[in-house]
C-alpha cells in the first residue's frame, strides 16, 4: 500500500521518467479552469502597483523599481515581473493574467515533479504509485478554486511567483542531493539563486530554509531511534553535505530580517490597525489567535469551496476562551502531534502535514490584513497531499483512484471557472464582496468607483453614501466622491469633498493635486498652485501634478518654469503624454517649430487615439506651411472625432492657404 513504509527498491537502472501525457493533462485542466479570466479587469491594489506606478514604466532603471510603492525591496522581483509585462503589453490586461496563468502552470508542474522525485529517489515508493498521487495532488493544486485570488487577481503575483523560486530552489536543490558528485552542487548553485529570488519576491519564503531542512529528516532511513539521533545521520552522512544546509540555511533565514533592517520589535510587537475588521486594534498576541482561526477557515475553504471573499469582515480574537480560537489552536496542535505520530509508518502523510505547517508559518508575522485567501497557495500543495494519501488509501486500485481523482478535479475546474466570473470587472467583484461583507465601507467605495468607471454616477453616489454611513470619518470616502463630482463638472461639490478629505487628513497629496485641479479650472490660479506646491511637498514623485502645475506657471507667464515642470513630469513618468504636448505649446510659442512637432510626434506614439494631438501636429505643419502634412494629421483627427469644430476650423484655414498659394502661381 501506499500510504505506508514499502521495500525499498535497487536505485541502480531506475531513473525517474515524467509521463508526458501528465504534462498536458495537468495543462488542459488549467487552461479549462482559468479560460474565463484572461480579459478580467485590473482590480484593488493592481491601480497601485501596476496602473498608476510611473516606476515601473522603465526596464533600466531598476532603482526606481528597487523603491517602488512598498518601501523595502523584498518584492523587487514581482515588480520587475510587472515592468516586463508593462513593456510587452502596456496596460493591455490579457498579457498580464498570461504571465499569471504561465506562472501558475508551471508551479502545477513543479508541485509534481518535487513530489515525484521526493517519492521514487528519497523515499523509494514505486513509480507507478508515486505518479499517480502527485498527479492528483499537482491537478488539484491548479483547479481549485481556492487558488483564484492568486492567479486571477494580477497583483497577487506577489505570492505565485514567489510560490514558483520557492518550489523551483526545492526542486534544484534535491535533484542535486540525488545526483552524481560531479554536477551535484551546480543545482545547488541553482537552488541557492531560486532561493534568494524567492526572498525579493514575497516574504513568504522565509520558510524555505526549514523546508529543506525538514525534508531532509524524512529522506533518512526509517531505523526506530530518537528523532534527534536523525540529525546525526545527518551530518554523519558523506552524500548529504550538511555543512552546505547549515550554511545555506542561516544565509537565507538571516536575507529577509536583513531587509527589514532586523526592526523585529517593529515587526512582531507593534499595535497595527486591522483592515479586515473595523476598530480592531491587532497586537502580537491577539493576532496570533485570529491568524489560528484563519487557518482554519482556508482549510474549510478547501474541503467546502463555498463563500469565498476577496476582502473578508473578519473580526480579531481577543481570548483563547473564545469556542472559534480554542478550536482552531486544537487543530493545530493536533496536526503537529500527527506529524509526529505518523512520521514513521505514514510517511508521506506526515510530511504532506509538515508541508502545511511550514509553510504557512510565514503568515504568523503581523500585518494589517489578517486573512487573504491567497495565503493558502503555498500551504495547498501540502494540503492536497494529505488527503490524496487517504483517498489512495483507501480506494487502493490505482485505476480507480486514477478516475476518482480526476472526476473530482473536474467537479473543482467547474467552480473555479465559476468564480472566475466574479473577477470579471470591478462591478461583479466589488457586488460579491459586499453581499458576503455588508458592512466593509471599503467595499463600497471600490463599488462607486467601478460604477463611475462604468459611467453610473446615480449608483455611485448611492454607494459612497452607504460607505458614509458605515464610516463617516473616512477621508478616502469624501476624496472619491469628489473626484466624481469632478468628473461630472459639478466643481462645488468637488472643491468641498476634497476640502473635507484634507482636514481629515492633511498629509494626503492625491486631495491637494485634485483640489488644485478644480482651483485651476475655477481659475483661481494662484489656490491652485498652493495646492499643488503642498502636493509635491508631502509626495515628490506625482508626475501629473507637476504637469498641472506647469499649465499654470504658463497661464501667469512664468514659461520657463513651467518648461521646467513640465520635464520634471516626463523625467518621472516618460509615458505622460500630456506633458510632451504642453511642452510642445511653448517651444510653439517660442517658434521653435521642430522642437515643438518632435514633442508632439512623441506623444503621438503613447496616445495615437487622441484628436487634439492631430490638431496640434496639423496647426504646427501649417505654421512651417506644409500644406500637405499639415491636411494628412487634420484629416486622421477628424477620422477619430467627426465633426470637431476645432479640426474643421484648422482645415479651413489650410483650405484658404491652399487657395492662396494657387492664386500667387503665375499664369501661363
Amino acid at each position: 500500500m501506499f500510504f505506508s513504509q514499502v521495500t525499498r527498491h535497487d536505485r541502480e537502472g531506475r531513473d525517474f521518467l515524467i509521463p508526458r501525457h501528465f504534462f498536458f493533462i495537468i495543462f488542459f485542466f488549467g487552461v479549462l479552469a482559468y479560460s474565463n479570466s484572461f480579459t478580467a479587469s485590473f482590480h484593488f491594489d493592481d491601480q497601485v502597483f501596476i496602473v498608476e506606478n510611473p516606476d515601473i514604466r522603465s526596464l533600466i532603471d531598476p532603482a526606481a523599481i528597487w523603491h517602488t510603492v512598498i518601501s523595502q525591496p523584498s518584492r523587487f522581483i514581482a515588480f520587475y515581473s510587472f515592468a516586463l509585462d508593462y513593456r510587452l503589453y502596456g496596460l493591455n490586461v490579457v498579457g498580464y493574467h498570461v504571465t499569471n496563468f504561465i506562472i501558475h502552470f508551471v508551479n502545477a508542474w513543479l508541485v509534481f515533479f518535487l513530489f515525484c522525485q521526493l517519492g521514487v529517489k528519497g523515499f523509494h515508493y514505486p513509480r507507478r504509485e508515486v505518479e499517480a498521487l502527485a498527479f492528483i495532488t499537482a491537478l488539484i493544486f491548479i483547479a481549485h478554486p481556492v487558488q483564484t485570488q492568486a492567479v486571477a487577481y494580477i497583483t497577487q503575483r506577489f505570492t505565485s511567483l514567489a510560490a514558483f523560486f520557492y518550489l523551483l530552489a526545492m526542486t534544484a536543490y534535491f535533484q542535486g542531493r540525488f545526483t552524481t558528485v560531479r554536477i551535484k552542487f551546480f543545482w545547488f548553485g541553482c537552488a541557492l539563486i531560486s532561493a534568494i529570488a524567492a526572498m525579493f519576491t514575497k516574504e513568504i519564503a522565509i520558510t524555505l530554509p526549514l523546508s529543506i531542512l525538514a525534508t531532509e529528516l524524512y529522506l533518512i532511513r526509517l531505523e526506530p531511534k530518537p528523532i534527534f539521533q536523525h540529525f546525526r545521520q545527518l551530518w554523519s552522512e558523506r552524500k548529504v553535505p550538511f555543512s552546505f544546509i547549515a550554511l545555506f540555511s542561516l544565509g537565507l533565514v538571516v536575507l529577509i530580517p536583513a531587509i527589514f533592517r532586523f526592526n523585529f520589535g517593529g515587526l512582531l510587537f507593534t499595535p497595527r490597525l486591522s483592515e479586515s475588521h473595523a476598530g480592531d486594534i491587532l497586537t502580537f498576541p491577539t493576532y496570533l489567535l485570529t491568524e489560528t482561526r484563519v487557518f482554519a477557515h482556508l482549510l474549510r475553504l478547501f474541503f467546502i469551496p463555498i463563500g469565498q471573499n476577496l476582502d473578508y469582515d473578519f473580526p480579531m480574537s481577543r481570548s483563547m476562551a473564545e469556542p472559534a480560537a480554542l478550536f482552531s489552536i486544537l487543530l493545530l496542535a493536533a496536526m503537529g502531534f500527527g506529524v509526529f505520530l505518523t512520521f514513521k509508518k505514514y510517511r508521506v502523510f506526515s510530511y504532506g502535514l509538515s508541508w502545511m505547517l511550514i509553510t504557512f508559518a510565514s503568515n504568523f508575522v503581523p500585518r494589517e490584513h489578517v486573512i487573504f485567501e491567497h495565503k493558502l497557495y503555498l500551504t495547498l500543495p501540502g494540503l492536497a497531499l494529505c488527503v490524496c494519501c487517504v483517498g489512495y488509501q483507501v480506494i487502493k486500485n490505482r485505476r480507480v483512484y486514477l478516475s476518482a481523482g480526476v472526476a473530482f478535479v473536474l467537479i473543482l475546474t467547474i467552480l473555479t471557472w465559476q468564480r472566475n466570473l466574479v473577477w470579471q470587472n470591478d462591478v461583479t467583484l466589488w457586488t460579491d464582496v459586499i453581499a458576503k461583507a455588508p458592512q466593509k465601507f471599503r467595499a463600497y467605495v471600490n463599488l462607486a468607483n467601478a460604477y463611475i468607471n462604468a459611467k453610473n454616477f446615480p449608483e455611485a453616489e448611492k454607494a459612497f453614501n452607504a460607505a458614509l454611513r458605515l464610516n463617516p470619518a473616512q477621508y478616502k470616502i469624501y476624496f472619491n466622491r469628489g473626484v466624481m463630482y469632478e468628473r461630472l463638472q459639478d466643481y462645488d461639490r468637488a472643491l468641498a469633498d476634497y476640502t473635507t478629505t484634507i482636514l481629515l487628513n492633511p498629509q494626503y497629496a492625491k486631495a491637494y493635486a485634485s483640489r488644485g485641479l478644480v482651483y485651476k479650472i475655477k481659475g483661481e490660479l494662484q489656490n491652485a498652485l498652493v495646492d499643488y506646491n503642498k502636493a509635491l511637498v508631502i509626495d515628490p514623485k506625482m508626475a501629473k501634478v507637476y504637469s498641472n502645475r506647469g499649465i499654470v506657471f504658463s497661464l501667469f507667464g512664468q514659461k520657463e518654469a513651467a518648461l521646467n515642470d513640465y520635464t520634471a513630469a516626463i523625467g518621472l513618468d516618460p509615458l505622460l503624454y500630456e506633458a510632451y504636448c504642453n511642452r510642445a505649446v511653448i517651444y510653439k510659442e517660442r517658434g521653435e517649430l521642430n522642437r515643438a512637432l518632435t514633442e508632439l510626434r512623441h506623444a503621438l506614439q503613447l496616445k495615437p487615439d487622441q484628436w487634439i494631438l492631430y490638431l496640434n501636429i496639423g496647426n504646427v505643419y501649417l505654421d512651417l506651411n506644409q500644406l500637405e502634412a499639415a491636411g494628412e494629421y487634420l484629416t486622421k483627427g477628424l477620422r477619430l472625432d467627426p465633426g470637431n469644430n476645432r479640426l474643421m476650423m484648422s482645415q479651413e484655414i489650410l483650405r484658404n492657404k491652399y487657395e492662396k498659394n494657387y492664386q500667387r502661381q503665375p499664369a501661363h
